[in-house]
């Protein structure tokens, strides 16, 4: 009797400031989730860094064979946007989708991440945090996950211990990542 090969699922959150991955298993389970803080001023630049993070998880999970991009905004969110910000950010994720099949061969599906979260059906109370919300939602997807956390070493909150901000990008990259698994 021969098993069904389980393939893998990456999802890519992208963005100009941090780009979130996520490795998952045919199964839904999280098996890697990275960030790559973009801290550089020249787009070709943070290309690069998403360049080395791509083949490295290429590299470390060779049995990829889907690719979840979260789809770039295509409208103006009040008091989040503008012409030149949307511009920047759909130039960059063309980038990305771009890199990631250079690299792989595989053309990668963009997803919406709202459509996602709401086939997901992932609680979004209005007028709360949908960032966090996520990051819930995976944390009780994925209860044994240990995600990156870092002490904070001043102000009021010093020496209490939280998630990376990266983490939130990560969450949404595993968000279109399983959406693209039950949706194959």
């Amino acid at each position: 009797m021969t098993s069904k090969k389980c393939d893998l699922v990456l999802g890519i959150d992208v963005s100009t400031s941090c780009t979130g991955f996520a490795v998952i298993d045919c199964n839904g389970k999280l098996l890697n989730a990275s960030f790559v803080y973009l801290d550089q001023k020249n787009i070709l630049d943070k290309a690069e860094l998403i360049e080395k993070e791509i083949k490295r998880l290429f590299s470390e999970y060779p049995s990829i064979t889907r690719i979840a991009i979260e789809q770039n905004m295509i409208g103006f969110r009040r008091g989040f946007s503008s012409a030149q910000v949307l511009s920047t950010l759909a130039r960059f994720n063309g980038i990305v989708t771009y890199i990631a099949f250079c690299i792989s061969g595989i053309y990668p599906d963009m997803i919406s991440v709202v459509n996602a979260r709401k086939t997901l059906k992932i609680p979004i109370p209005k007028g709360s945090n949908a960032k966090e919300c996520v990051i819930e939602w995976v944390k009780n997807q994925e209860p044994d996950f240990e995600f990156p956390v870092k002490t904070i070493s001043s102000g009021k909150r010093k020496g209490e211990i939280v998630l990376e901000k990266g983490v939130e990008d990560a969450c949404d990259a595993y968000v279109v990542a399983r959406f693209l698994l039950i949706n194959i």
